[in-house]
């Protein structure tokens, strides 16, 4: 993925900012912030994703179908404020979760400014 944070043991992973940022190109997924179980994954406790911050973000269109993941491991290790400001597709601002083609699960506090 383009912007992709996975988090596959008990890290908390906090205060991260994407910034100022031109995407010319890319495939797969977009953006996939994701706390799994995973074939690195050293123990068993998974951790969390928390205050995530893109902002002004370009990006050229995908013309295929190109889907964003933000998912927490479940209900007690969670992705959690992820905002996406002055985050711009094909020219055009993305104001919600169907402009990123976005699946979330286990997530919360997901906001466009």
């Amino acid at each position: 993925a383009v912007f992709s944070i996975h988090n596959g043991d008990r890290a908390l992973v906090e205060n991260v900012l994407y910034e100022n940022i031109r995407v010319e190109h890319y495939y797969d997924k977009f953006v996939d912030f994701r706390v799994l179980d995973s074939r690195y994954s050293k123990d068993h406790e998974r951790g969390r994703i928390r205050n995530v911050t893109l902002r002004n973000i370009a990006a050229v269109a995908n013309t295929h179908n190109t889907v964003s993941l933000i998912g927490g491991f479940d209900e007690e290790h969670l992705v959690e404020h992820v905002t996406f400001d002055r985050f711009f597709l094909g020219g055009e601002k993305v104001r919600d979760a169907d402009g990123l083609h976005l699946f979330a699960k286990y997530a919360k506090g997901i906001g466009f400014r």
